[in-house]
């Protein structure tokens, strides 16, 4: 195994937004070797901040940040790439969403006024990111918006979201991070699409991959993987798409799939 690229929210992390003991050794206890690829989509900041604090973050080789939208070489230190949602797309999307959503910014969490939900502060306290209140017109206007998020209630969601899709433009994907968000970003950026550039860059090297992740934003990062693992509380597309289901996130389902493929990081790096 050369590169491990896995999710963070509902995978190495647990429900109470910290990565245990167990699945912090795990990491640390792969061979030297062995390129760690974080694609979550969480904003590079929080996971530098996450990575960081959980003494991660000098083993770790790049990030895939907001879904693979922003790339960053934890080595060099740097930001490889940056994709934002274009003014076309923008334009586009502003015609579809009335309520019930924010967006991301260079630095910040914007929401037009009266729009700040549980769902919008939620996420906001979790990445650490200031909420700023802009009238829509400003928000669908700048050239830093990442990504947009749709948040609400699940089922109310999911009902949204069904009603949506087949009206995006197509320069935009969309896909769930969790049951109570569901995202709007450029075509080009996928989890999937951070390793190919990381590999085309020469940052990872030509090998065997394998991808942990428990979402529906993971299927991309299942389709650029030779060994596919699904959390035991992943969402039923991936667990049929997996090669192996680990235990939950609860239960250091990380550190037991990487027990499981232990002879494969020894053999392969």
């Amino acid at each position: 195994m050369t590169t491990l690229a896995i999710d963070l929210d509902g995978t190495l992390l647990h429900p109470d937004n910290r990565i245990s003991e167990g699945n912090r050794r795990a990491l640390l206890a792969l061979p030297p070797e062995t390129d760690i690829v974080i694609c979550s989509a969480r904003p590079l900041r929080a996971i530098l901040s996450l990575t960081d604090s959980a003494g991660l973050l000098p083993v770790i080789r790049a990030i895939g940040a907001c879904n693979g939208a922003v790339i960053y070489d934890c080595r060099t230190q740097s930001v490889l790439s940056r994709a934002t949602l274009s003014p076309v797309m923008l334009s586009a999307l502003q015609n579809l969403l009335t309520t019930g959503w924010h967006a991301f910014g260079e630095d910040a969490l914007l929401c037009p006024p009266g729009e700040i939900s549980e769902y919008t502060i939620h996420e906001a306290e979790l990445f650490g990111l200031p909420i700023q209140t802009l009238a829509a017109d400003d928000i669908f206007s700048r050239t830093d918006i990442i990504k947009i998020t749709l948040c609400g209630e699940a089922e109310a969601l999911r009902q949204r979201a069904e009603i949506l899709r087949p009206l995006l433009p197509a320069k935009v994907s969309a896909f769930f991070t969790d049951q109570h968000y569901f995202e709007l970003v450029p075509a080009s950026v996928s989890k999937g699409s951070t390793l190919q550039i990381l590999t085309e860059r020469g940052i990872l090297r030509p090998g065997t991959i394998m991808a942990i992740g428990d979402q529906e934003n993971d299927l991309s990062l299942f389709a650029a993987a030779d060994l596919r693992v699904a959390m035991g509380n992943a969402v039923p597309a991936l667990k049929q798409a997996a090669g192996y289901i680990t235990a939950d996130c609860r239960e250091d389902g990380v550190a037991a799939a990487l027990h499981h493929y232990r002879a494969a990081f020894r053999n392969d790096t």
